[in-house]
């Protein structure tokens, strides 16, 4: 949120500084902008000149922007120049406004300085979605409805409704229109997930709530992972209690298990914790029981660390039982199992999935306030 770089940089202390963020997810973000801007078939065929022409060389950025323009035909000075090798990323701001008697509809797209050349994709419910290109700081588009009544406002809104951008949206939109494009199948899956996010900052409506509800129980699993956020951040303790019953796969209970453990301060909290050591004790799959655990912790109730220290020996996969278990301990905040943490790195015979966990409690304790990873030697925590 505040570490900005290039993509592409000759700058640094230590050229391990540049195996961060930046250039995994903002990277392979870019790439997926990319992507989006020539589509599939220039996009492979690019990089399929790329790699024929420079198989078994050095390359530097100049060479793949050299292959794209050459494979397309297009000039892709100006992508380069925004997205590698300038610092962060564009934050816009989306307004829409509907005309009955002409039956349009107006959308206004805003973005700060320095401004970002955006070709950008316009969704609306029960029309074909709209290619426009933003290169202005303030910006708008009039759009005709053709498939749906000219006097009638359609039931959603929404820019760049299946993710091509490598931007941030500020957008605000009535419970009504959130309820009406999650319960929209031809809707993209991108624009229902931001729609949950949007929809965890609002008062739930009864209409809202059965749509996250529904979403939440959906077959797409970026929709139902931020419906389940969504129903975390309203406390909707008894929607996920049941859903946990009723799962059938095992990455659906994980995620569960982690909106479950955002359910602090609640009146039947003591119940919950108790929930949740039963299921992780009852389930057949070492990784869900280690986010019952880790959940377990981050409810903040009382008596964390005695049940998670009985459970941390036990075998599963990979150690994912201890895992989840150590991750429980230091989010549970209580001061003995802080000191369970740190006495763990005292082991010698201390498995690496489980040292690792330690390691990320302990940065988490104390090194919370850093904009950048430090390597510490473990020694160091220790009395």
């Amino acid at each position: 949120s505040r570490y900005q770089r290039a993509l592409v940089t000759n700058r640094w202390d230590d050229a391990y500084e540049l195996f961060d963020r930046v250039a995994y997810e903002q990277g392979s973000l870019v790439l997926h902008t990319l992507c989006s801007w020539l589509g599939d078939q220039r996009f492979h065929a690019a990089l399929a000149l790329y790699t024929s022409r420079h198989a078994h060389g050095l390359v530097e950025t100049a060479d793949l922007r050299q292959a794209i323009e050459d494979a397309t035909g297009e000039p892709a000075d100006w992508f380069f120049d925004q997205w590698v090798l300038r610092a962060g990323h564009p934050a816009l701001t989306m307004r829409w406004s509907h005309d009955p008697a002409r039956g349009q509809v107006a959308v206004t797209i805003e973005q700060p300085e320095p401004v970002y050349r955006l070709p950008l994709s316009i969704g609306i419910a029960g029309e074909p979605a709209v290619r426009v290109e933003v290169t202005k700081s303030r910006e708008t588009f009039i759009i005709h409805q053709t498939s749906t009544p000219a006097t009638s406002a359609p039931a959603w809104v929404f820019a760049d409704p299946m993710g091509e951008l490598l931007a941030t949206w500020e957008e605000t939109h009535p419970p009504a229109t959130l309820a009406a494009l999650l319960m929209d199948p031809s809707a993209p899956a991108h624009a229902r997930a931001r729609a949950c996010g949007l929809a965890a900052k609002l008062h739930p409506t009864p209409s809202l709530r059965q749509a996250i509800v529904a979403a939440a129980g959906g077959l797409a699993e970026l929709v139902r992972e931020e419906a389940l956020t969504t129903l975390a951040a309203w406390l909707a303790l008894d929607e996920l209690r049941d859903f946990y019953r009723a799962a059938t796969s095992e990455r659906h209970r994980r995620l569960i298990a982690v909106a479950l453990g955002r359910c602090r301060g609640l009146p039947d909290t003591a119940q919950l914790a108790e929930d949740l050591l039963s299921w992780a004790d009852a389930s057949a799959s070492g990784c869900t029981a280690g986010e019952l655990l880790a959940a377990r912790g981050a409810l903040e109730h009382p008596g964390a660390s005695a049940a998670l220290r009985a459970r941390e020996s036990r075998p599963s996969w990979n150690h994912r039982l201890a895992v989840g278990a150590v991750r429980g301990l230091g989010a549970s905040t209580e001061a003995a199992a802080l000191d369970e943490v740190l006495s763990l790195l005292a082991k010698t015979d201390l498995p690496e999935a489980v040292l690792a966990a330690a390691q990320s409690v302990l940065m988490g304790e104390y090194f919370v306030e850093l904009d950048y990873l430090t390597v510490v030697d473990p020694e160091s925590f220790l009395p």
